[in-house]
C-alpha cells in the first residue's frame, strides 16, 4: 500500500507526485492522476447515498475518513470497494496489517528525530555524547545503538531512572538507549548496558 501526503489546502492546479508514483493535479474538487485525467467534476466524498458521480482512473477521493485511489474508470452506482484502493496518509490514525520497519540512521549523536526511529553510534574507542535531538515528537520511541565508546553522556532532554544518566559500559562493548519522547524537550529513556 503506497504512502500519500497530499496538501491539506491545495488550490486549483497544483500538483503533487509521490515518491515512485502518478504525478496527480487538482482540479479545485478532486485530486486526478496524470496516467488518465477527466473533466469530471465529481464531489470529493464517496458514500453509498451519492450513487451519481462517476470517476476516472486514478481518482482520488474519500469514503468514511479514508482515501482511495480508483483502480479504473468506476461508473455510477452504490459504492463497491473492490474498484477502489485505499492508502496510507500521513498524519492519520491507521491500522496496520505489517510491521512498520525503518533503517536505523548512523551519526555520531546528534540526531534528527525524523529521519528514523532507531539510530547507530559507532563509539570507535572514544566518549561520546548522546545530545538532544531536533524533531522529537511526542509519542515517537525507538533504540539508539552505541557501539564501542569509552564513555557516553546525554543531553539534557534524557530523563533517566531516579535522574541519574548512565555513563555506558566502555570500550569495546555494545549499549543500547531505549527510548520515548514525552515532549520535545523530555525523553525517557533507559540504557541497556552490554547487550
Amino acid at each position: 500500500m503506497p504512502a500519500y501526503d497530499f496538501p491539506a489546502s491545495p488550490t486549483t492546479g497544483q500538483k503533487y507526485t509521490p515518491v515512485g508514483g502518478a504525478t496527480y493535479t487538482f482540479d479545485g474538487v478532486l485530486w486526478k492522476g496524470d496516467l488518465a485525467p477527466t473533466a469530471s467534476a465529481a464531489p470529493p466524498v464517496v458514500t453509498a447515498s451519492n450513487p451519481a458521480s462517476t470517476y476516472a482512473a486514478n481518482d482520488i477521493v474519500v469514503n468514511s475518513g479514508v482515501l482511495y485511489r480508483a483502480k479504473a474508470a468506476v461508473p455510477a452506482g452504490a459504492w463497491n470497494a473492490a474498484q477502489w484502493e485505499a492508502f496510507a496518509r500521513l498524519n492519520s490514525v491507521q491500522g496496520w496489517t505489517k510491521a512498520q520497519q525503518g533503517t536505523p540512521v548512523a551519526g555520531t549523536g546528534a540526531f534528527d528525530f525524523s529521519l528514523s526511529n532507531n539510530f547507530t553510534v559507532p563509539g570507535a574507542g572514544a566518549a561520546v555524547t548522546i545530545a538532544n535531538p531536533t524533531n522529537a515528537i511526542a509519542g515517537q520511541s525507538g533504540v539508539i545503538d552505541i557501539d564501542n565508546a569509552v564513555t557516553v553522556a546525554f543531553g539534557s532532554a534524557f530523563k533517566f531512572e531516579d535522574n541519574k544518566a548512565p555513563t555506558g559500559s566502555g570500550a569495546g562493548k555494545k549499549d543500547a538507549l531505549v527510548y520515548y519522547v514525552r515532549s520535545a524537550t523530555e525523553i525517557i529513556a533507559k540504557l541497556m548496558k552490554g547487550v
